[in-house]
């Protein structure tokens, strides 16, 4: 009956393109089944792949490999960067000193160390120090510069001495 409305040649053609589609929607299928298992997710037949979540804490990330090799090779998972708290108070805090001092510097004292504590690690003051403008119970702060002002400026108000130091540091001022 078919012959009534087409050639044998129409027919062949017909043939070879049902072939064709047929061959072409199979190869698609294994590539795109390929790159699935690449990628890790597994499929089951007849049923489309679903996106699964990925669990929060693991990261993981995978290098794609030329083509004549047919694994991917996962990367160590990389932890996740630990941002510091504003809330918690850090461990050790780092204040120089300069000025009246014998070993001007930085240090890294424990939080919550005092003024005095940070003259003492420096060397102890110098023997033209004025220490009765600082306050040595109260506590450094983190980041700043103490400066301990000379005898010798003690009757003129210089900025090396007094005016550079922040308020906490002052004689006269509340320790915190």
């Amino acid at each position: 009956m078919l012959s009534r409305l087409m050639t044998r040649r129409e027919q062949a053609l017909l043939f070879l393109l049902a072939v064709s589609i047929l061959a072409g929607s199979a190869t698609l299928a294994y590539h795109a089944r390929r790159e699935q298992d690449r990628a890790g997710q597994t499929i089951i037949a007849g049923n489309p792949p679903t996106a699964t979540p990925t669990p929060a804490p693991v990261v993981m990330s995978v290098t794609r490999l030329p083509e004549n090799n047919l694994e991917a090779t996962a990367n160590p998972p990389i932890p996740p960067k630990r941002m510091a708290d504003p809330t918690t108070p850090p461990l050790r805090v780092a204040v120089a000193v300069t000025g009246a001092v014998r070993r001007p510097g930085l240090y890294r004292l424990d939080a919550g160390a005092r003024v005095g504590d940070l003259v003492e690690a420096a060397g102890g003051a110098k023997a033209d120090a004025d220490l009765t403008r600082i306050a040595l119970p109260a506590r450094l702060i983190d980041g700043t510069t103490l400066t301990i002002p000379c005898k010798a400026d003690a009757s003129r108000e210089t900025r090396a001495g007094f005016a550079l130091n922040p308020p906490q540091y002052l004689a006269g001022s509340s320790p915190r």
